[in-house]
């Protein structure tokens, strides 16, 4: 059954990361706040500018697969050590928010 206001969080299992040296990226499990139309428009906008380790934190609510416990500080450890997860982190989002995935 769908449901008309979707659960407050959702989780990707298979959020492509990328590692440098490695070949292929590496897929996590991240569990994001659901945001709705309004509030996604709004999030989208006040990002412009803002580093990830600020960003972030609005969206993600955990994570599985990493050697540490989801928080902040371990986010902003992630996202100083692998330069691309943050856009990629956002871009996913985006990506599983907005993007629809049925073919015609």
């Amino acid at each position: 059954m769908l449901k008309i206001n979707p659960d407050p969080q959702f989780t990707v299992d298979d959020l492509q990361i990328t590692i440098p040296g490695k070949k292929d990226p590496v897929k996590v499990s991240m569990t994001f706040k659901y945001k709705n139309r309004e509030e996604l428009a709004k999030f989208f906008k006040s990002i412009v500018g803002k580093p990830y380790d600020k960003v972030i934190p609005e969206i993600v609510v955990g994570w599985d697969g990493f050697d540490k416990a989801y928080s902040n500080e371990t986010m902003k450890e992630f996202l100083l050590n692998y330069p691309s997860a943050g856009s990629e982190i956002v871009s996913q989002y985006e990506s599983l928010s907005l993007a629809s995935r049925i073919k015609n």
